[in-house]
């Protein structure tokens, strides 16, 4: 066999087959124990996106910031409004076949989760050069196809399936949480989007945490005694904003709020 789906059948070989002991029960079961004992010798605080894209877990962890490594919505691109509705089935149905397409995401084909609005944006192919792709309007974009789906959903519930574990376990730790959602466009969330959002995860499980807006806009359209802390930082020709800008924010996540600021 000299292809699989397009992809050279070596390629498929060496990137993916040859690592299917990553992705087994037991696999997943040892790096679960090895976080635990990693929360369990943590007492500082944890920034954790929520999106909306890859932009706040990129910049944190680029910064410096504590965010305990990779997280469950790090790299996916799902709009606030459709978090809740994954949290309150705690992750479950996520990924599953009958509802995954070929959608377009940012002009690349982006595998979409219909049940949970959720792009998978970095997943379902073979890395860098070794994507598939095609011409339109003159640039490359990246092509998947649907039978790409199949071929790769076990990798990528392996690792979803260990991150849901890590998302719970973080949120139910003592240590305080900060968790961090940026809309994609850069804008300004309704206070009602992030109310629920609050309550969502606090009925998750989780303890301890603050939930905060960053924005790439500096005037605010919300009330001055808005409830969720909004910080700005803007991009100035650098996707996302600074790296010391995100910096700055977490150490200013780390002094209490003066009240009415």
């Amino acid at each position: 066999m000299s292809s699989i789906n397009d992809y050279p059948a070596h390629e498929i070989e060496t990137h993916y087959l040859a690592n299917l002991t990553e992705y087994t029960a037991s696999s997943i079961r040892s790096r679960i124990e090895l976080l635990k004992n990693k929360i369990a010798d943590n007492a500082q605080p944890v920034f954790v996106s929520l999106g909306e894209n890859c932009g706040p877990g990129n910049r944190m962890r680029d910064a410096g910031i504590n965010t305990m490594g990779s997280n469950y919505f790090d790299n996916l691109v799902v709009r606030v409004e459709n978090i809740p509705k994954i949290l309150d089935c705690d992750f479950s149905g996520v990924l599953s076949l009958k509802s995954l397409c070929v959608g377009r995401w940012e002009a690349h084909d982006s595998v979409y989760d219909e049940a949970f609005g959720i792009y998978f944006h970095h997943y379902f192919h073979l890395p860098g050069r070794l994507e598939k792709d095609s011409m339109e309007r003159g640039y490359r974009t990246r092509r998947i196809d649907e039978a790409d789906i199949p071929l790769f959903l076990s990798q990528v519930r392996a690792q979803f399936e260990y991150l849901a574990v890590k998302f719970r376990l973080i949120a139910e730790a003592s240590f305080r949480k900060v968790y961090v959602v940026r809309q994609v466009e850069g804008g300004e969330m309704e206070e009602s989007s992030l109310l629920q959002l609050e309550q969502a995860l606090a009925s998750f499980g989780a303890q301890n945490f603050d939930l905060i807006q960053v924005i790439s806009g500096t005037d605010s359209t919300q009330p001055r005694d808005r409830r969720f802390r909004l910080v700005s930082i803007l991009e100035n020709g650098e996707r996302w904003g600074p790296l010391s800008e995100w910096k700055a924010m977490s150490e200013a996540m780390l002094v209490p709020e003066i009240a009415g600021v």
